[in-house]
């Protein structure tokens, strides 16, 4: 079955992603809340990876290697494209300001491909230097891997009490940092774990809910448009408003969205936008950090960052449907020749499809 409307509001955050971090070229102020489109797609990702493999991995119908192997090949290939471009761009930059050694790049890359942050740059914040969008597929694979080993007895008892000690961790997160923040730099990298265990857990109940009242189309932009005012709010309401959003707002959005059964017309947008939406998240890296020179070496009035901004964003497009289309469908089309197996369902990427 596909959840059409959840391909949709997939694919706007992914797009929401993209204009905050291009916006935080000019200015790291603006669109406080645009960040938590992550945990949106924790939400998501819960509910489509216990939608796809629960049944079979608590009936011991699936493995746990099968299980490993399957989100593997769906995650993995655009993962390591995006990394490899990181490294590139990483590489030429040692090699012509020479500002770090062509060692710590090779050391940060190893990190790198294994999707583990490194501290081989003190310097440099970031604790995932070659592709910054990593970070969450590391804490998304964590919760992949404890959801996989405790489905047999993931009963709804011990569901609850996941979600009451991951909503008390998410709550000391928010209100110690002022918002819900934190696994993407070397300081806040352990913060990632409670930011992923109460979202992800929540779209594993949604699973198990009954269905939301089916609804149709005007319903869905709905969806789509308070999705949109509450990434986009310019200004942020503090830690309350932020878990908020992430303990009420976003598992209920996705509820609605389950059961919401857009017209055709929008069927075909929505597909166009979920199938882009993890191409353009984790490859985005590499057309913003060229972008981001372009920004620190030319000084841009608010005219011609704007219309920067659009060709940045462009490229960014681009760039992830010729990821999809030319390197990922023909690597997964070789990996599940190889490895995948054949009990496999199709069209379960997680958090980012």
């Amino acid at each position: 079955m596909r959840f059409h409307t959840l391909d949709g509001m997939r694919g706007i955050a992914a797009l929401v992603v993209l204009v905050f971090h291009i916006v935080q070229q000019r200015t790291l102020a603006a669109l406080p809340f645009a960040g938590l489109a992550v945990d949106f797609f924790y939400v998501l990702s819960g509910f489509v990876v216990a939608h796809s493999y629960e049944a079979r991995l608590a009936g011991g119908a699936l493995s746990l290697r099968a299980f490993a192997q399957l989100r593997f090949v769906r995650l993995y290939p655009l993962a390591f494209l995006g990394i490899l471009l990181g490294t590139m761009l990483a590489a030429l930059a040692a090699a012509v300001k020479g500002s770090v050694s062509p060692a710590d790049v090779a050391t940060a890359a190893l990190f790198a491909f294994l999707l583990l942050p490194s501290f081989v740059f003190p310097q440099w914040p970031t604790a995932y230097p070659f592709n910054p969008a990593a970070w969450s597929l590391t804490f998304e694979a964590l919760a992949n891997v404890l959801f996989a080993c405790i489905a047999r007895w993931l009963s709804n008892a011990v569901l609850i009490a996941i979600l009451l000690a991951g909503g008390a961790a998410l709550a000391w997160l928010a209100y110690a940092n002022a918002g819900i923040s934190g696994g993407h730099e070397q300081a806040t990298v352990l913060l990632g774990v409670p930011r992923v265990i109460f979202p992800f857990f929540a779209g594993v109940l949604l699973r198990r809910l009954p269905a939301a009242p089916g609804s149709g189309v005007l319903a869905g932009g709905g969806l789509m448009l308070v999705l949109l005012a509450v990434l986009l709010a310019p200004i942020g309401w503090g830690a309350g408003s932020s878990l908020a959003c992430v303990v009420v707002l976003f598992p209920l959005l996705v509820w609605l969205g389950i059961a919401n059964r857009p017209g055709p017309r929008l069927e075909r947008a929505f597909a166009v936008i979920g199938a882009l939406s993890y191409p353009l998240y984790i490859t985005q890296a590499a057309v913003l950090r060229l972008g981001l020179e372009v920004v620190r070496r030319y000084s841009l009035s608010p005219a011609q960052f704007a219309l920067f901004a659009v060709a940045e964003a462009a490229c960014a497009l681009a760039l992830a449907w010729f990821a999809m289309r030319w390197f990922d469908a023909p690597v997964q089309q070789i990996l599940r020749r190889r490895d995948q197996p054949r009990t496999a369902p199709t069209g379960a990427r997680g958090a980012f499809a």
